[in-house]
């Protein structure tokens, strides 16, 4: 027996859908679901992506990218197609730091990511120099197409940090939605179960499913997206060290 030496296996947002309404015993094997169905199947998914982008889940969504144009004096600068830094707009950002390119060798140094109260408190927030810290305003409401978010720098850069420097920030961005038939899962691929079901679900009180199936079906769904999320985690070093302040101030 030889293996198929592949693993590209994919699906797409009209196979999840078919897939789910079989669940549901909407329809039988081999057969198809009506097109009004599956347009509104499709806004279930779609709501589905949205709800999930909350389980900070998405190692496979972060991203770093650069803020681009620097003006000198300017402290705010929107991200989203269309804006200032014209890309889509993260959910939040993670880390952000500032590289010198002013010399003949690059040299990263971390920025202070702040909360809003500690910005609005801050007193001096105009004064040009070198970006130290920044507060970032995630999208909220869709404005015109588009989700808008905002970063605030303390101070705004002069016009020697613009030519001297570049501000990088990594974010968890939204995943893409299902616009068409053949849209594949903007996940990796052992999330499909996971979508499958929890599609399933959300649709099941639609389709006059049983309270008894619908239980059953929702716990599969929790299993399943349970089972795949705790998969999505970044490996990495965990380090212990002793409170050397709490100990001379008299605790062990």
């Amino acid at each position: 027996m030889a293996l198929s030496g592949q693993t590209n296996y994919t699906t797409n947002r009209d196979a999840i859908i078919t897939r789910a309404l079989r669940i549901c015993n909407n329809i039988g094997t081999g057969e198809t679901p009506n097109p009004t169905r599956v347009a509104e199947c499709a806004l279930v998914l779609n709501d589905i992506f949205k709800e999930w982008e909350t389980l900070g889940m998405q190692l496979w969504k972060q991203t770093t990218i650069q803020i681009t144009p620097l003006v000198a004096g300017t402290a705010s600068y929107n991200i989203g197609i269309g804006s200032t830094v014209a890309t889509t707009a993260p959910l939040k950002i993670l880390d952000a730091y500032k590289r010198y390119t002013g010399g003949s060798q690059q040299a990263d140094s971390p920025l202070i990511l702040i909360t809003k109260r500690e910005y609005d408190m801050y007193n001096t927030k105009t004064v040009p120099g070198v970006v130290t810290q920044m507060y970032y305003n995630p999208p909220g409401s869709i404005s015109g197409t588009e989700n808008i978010g905002t970063i605030y720098m303390i101070g705004p850069p002069d016009a020697n940090f613009v030519a001297n420097y570049q501000i990088w920030v990594t974010g968890v961005f939204p995943m893409m939605d299902f616009d068409a038939s053949t849209d594949v899962p903007d996940v990796p691929q052992y999330l499909y179960n996971a979508l499958v079901w929890a599609l399933a679900e959300q649709i099941a009180p639609e389709e006059g499913v049983p309270l008894a199936e619908r239980s059953q079906i929702g716990k599969q769904a929790d299993k399943h997206l349970a089972r795949a999320i705790s998969f999505d985690i970044e490996e990495g070093s965990l380090y212990f060290q002793p409170n050397w302040q709490a100990q001379n101030n008299g605790y062990e």
